[in-house]
């Protein structure tokens, strides 16, 4: 299953991803109105630094600032993305949202290029995290139960 596209707002997360049938290959979309767990939301979060770097943005500028998805494009066995987030800003009640650029993989000598063996590794775990969420991991449960009712 190679993954395109993984995206999570408050209570809803979007993943799509290739399914590969005997004679074609077809894009699915996985929504879910699930909350996520800290750990599924948190995984995104690995990419701030590559994120900062890739926007050329200063220090300091992470404050407020959240990873919200990413989308994959494959290159044979490689792959290249873009990173998108979301940032509070002091003077509007919405958010400023922001997608990198594309993010190549690296092609030849003069490619330019942050994607390096780290950023794969990263890109790797949140891909299994979103695996698993699908199969109904990482989702955050609501008690079955009022504590107060329970004795």
């Amino acid at each position: 299953m190679d993954i395109t596209k993984i995206k999570i707002k408050a209570c809803e997360t979007e993943i799509k991803f290739f399914e590969n049938a005997a004679r074609d290959t077809r894009e699915i979309s996985f929504s879910s109105s699930d909350g996520q767990t800290e750990d599924f939301i948190g995984c995104l979060q690995i990419l701030l630094a590559q994120f900062m770097e890739v926007c050329d943005f200063h220090a300091g500028y992470e404050e407020g600032l959240k990873i919200t998805g990413l989308s994959i494009k494959y290159e044979g066995d490689d792959f290249g993305l873009v990173i998108s987030a979301i940032k509070r800003l002091k003077k509007s009640s919405t958010p400023l949202c922001i997608n990198s650029p594309y993010i190549p993989p690296v092609r030849n000598e003069h490619t330019v290029t942050i994607m390096d063996d780290i950023l794969i590794q990263k890109i790797e775990a949140i891909k299994e995290m979103a695996a698993d969420f699908m199969r109904g991991g990482y989702r955050a449960q609501g008690s079955l139960f009022n504590k107060e009712n329970k004795k």
